[in-house]
């Protein structure tokens, strides 16, 4: 096995074990079954994975990039054409690997664009599931759906009370 091959390898398992990690954790702090989730808690727990997943892929494809080589990720600023192309990058002064790029100067250098936008597929494409079907001739104009109103409203008033009651019994 070559060093490419492990270091890719090394990182896919690091990658696979923090998105399992991270579904297990919303998994275990779920406040109900999915379908009963409100779009809002649904949404938040889409967004909050989202990151987690492109974080992780932003540093698998840094990994994967490096190939175990010493790096030091910066921003491309300017590129000058003339006899020579000279390219500028801004660098975050606590890099670790700052001392190992000021060592380098004078030798040469492999610069490699690791786009993660590339491999973000089909992470916006995961949508919250409406929790329930519109019902015909049912909308908020609607004698129906005043009554439906009405009924949410108090739910979530009798939730409320409930919670109320059990905190003073708590205290007690």
């Amino acid at each position: 096995m070559s060093a490419d091959d492990e270091v890719i390898e090394m990182t896919s398992e690091t990658v696979a074990g923090d998105l399992l990690k991270g579904i297990l954790q919303e998994l275990r702090l779920l406040p109900d079954i999915w379908p009963k989730l409100s779009e809002d808690e649904q949404q938040a727990i889409i967004d909050r994975c989202r990151e987690r997943v492109t974080r992780n892929v932003r540093e698998a494809v840094k990994l994967i990039a490096s190939a175990g080589r010493v790096t030091v990720v910066g921003d491309l600023k300017k590129v000058s054409l003339a006899d020579k192309v000279e390219a500028v990058f801004a660098l975050p002064m606590r890099d670790p690997a700052l001392a190992d790029l000021c060592e380098a100067r004078g030798k040469a250098c492999l610069i490699v664009v690791a786009n993660s936008g590339e491999h973000m597929g089909g992470v916006d494409d995961v949508l919250v599931d409406p929790r329930q079907m519109q019902l015909p001739n049912v909308g908020p104009d609607t004698d129906a759906g005043s009554i439906i109103e009405q009924a949410r409203r108090r739910s979530k008033k009798d939730k409320t009370d409930d919670d109320q009651g059990e905190a003073s019994q708590e205290g007690e």
